[in-house]
């Protein structure tokens, strides 16, 4: 499934992706497996089209939860708040 996306995003852009970013989350239900099985389908991808993987993202507040986690790949922390962004498209 993953490549599937990734070659629909190829063939639209035209042009090739250079990096993998695994950005496994199930909003606030997210649990750390979830971030482990994220890597595991990311890394499969990333030795099946020789593509690397840059890192990890997870959300600010997950990670302050879940300060010693340890991924496979440098870790993005972002915050996201989806009430937010539904206020300011409308």
């Amino acid at each position: 499934m993953a490549l599937g996306y990734l070659l629909d995003i190829e063939a639209v852009l035209g042009l090739k992706v250079t990096g993998i970013i695994n950005n496994t989350h199930l909003m606030y239900d997210t649990s750390l497996d979830d971030i482990e099985k994220g890597e595991n389908i990311a890394e499969k991808l990333s030795k099946e089209k020789n593509i690397p993987i840059k890192f990890t993202c997870i959300n600010s507040k997950f990670y302050h939860n879940n300060s010693k986690i340890f991924t496979k790949y440098d870790l993005f922390i972002i915050d996201y708040d989806i009430k937010n962004i539904g206020n300011n498209i409308i």
